[in-house]
């Protein structure tokens, strides 16, 4: 699965049912709720503080999400 931690900060699944794409980049401080979706070529990148994916929300193909 594509999830990296830096230091401390750890990716973090709640709940079940995540769909997580092969390709995808999950790193540092990141909550997925429950049935969340993460698609192809998609990077989360949470270094510096957390960033939150709801429940039942989906990112789509190629998104970038970073909070510094």
């Amino acid at each position: 699965m594509p999830l990296f931690a830096i230091g401390e900060r750890r990716v973090e699944l709640r709940g079940a049912h995540h769909y997580i794409a092969p390709d995808a980049s999950i790193i540092g401080s990141v909550v997925l709720e429950n049935d969340v979706s993460i698609w192809f070529k998609v990077v989360i990148r949470a270094e510096n503080d957390r960033i939150t994916i709801g429940e039942g929300c989906n990112i789509q193909d190629a998104s970038v999400l970073h909070v510094d």
